[in-house]
């Protein structure tokens, strides 16, 4: 299987403010997407905000590439979204 790096541009990066379920406490993040995604929870289907960020760089201040093993992926309940701006602001 060919792997392929990923070219992050910091403009259209995001900075995404959320509450994480498991902790109750509000995340700041870099995100490279976040989304609405169709998902299955406890009472069947539902939308869901799915957030991937680069855990290996927070603070991009030019191009690069990431390696797809360094991406974190949450998914949330819409509810705990707290805010989405542009990364470069």
């Amino acid at each position: 299987m060919t792997t392929y790096d990923l070219l992050v541009d910091p403009v259209r990066l995001l900075r995404v403010r959320f509450v994480e379920p498991s902790t109750n406490a509000e995340v700041a993040v870099v995100a490279i997407t976040c989304a609405y995604v169709p998902a299955v929870g406890p009472n069947g289907y539902t939308i869901a905000v799915e957030i991937v960020t680069d855990s290996s760089m927070q603070n991009p201040g030019v191009p690069y590439y990431c390696d797809p093993t360094h991406l974190t992926h949450y998914l949330i309940p819409p509810k705990n979204l707290r805010g989405i701006n542009p990364y470069l602001s």
